[in-house]
């Protein structure tokens, strides 16, 4: 995972963490976990968080495949 380039989005976007959790069906906790590396990305996750961040397909693969 490309976490700079996520976090990059990230702050882009304007959208808080927390916000981001709930959109995700994430605690914080849970949101957190996942941006350090301790807990993977489940694939229905990733798609969902490209919408919130309103990723494009290639953006997303970048970020999640690189």
């Amino acid at each position: 995972m490309n976490r700079e380039e996520l976090f990059r989005v990230i702050e882009e976007s304007g959208l808080k963490k927390k916000a981001i959790a709930t959109g995700l069906g994430l605690t914080p906790d849970g949101l957190y976990r996942r941006l350090s590396g301790k807990t993977r990305w489940r694939t229905e996750e990733i798609v969902a968080l490209g919408e919130l961040l309103g990723l494009t397909k290639r953006q997303r693969n970048e970020i999640f495949l690189p």
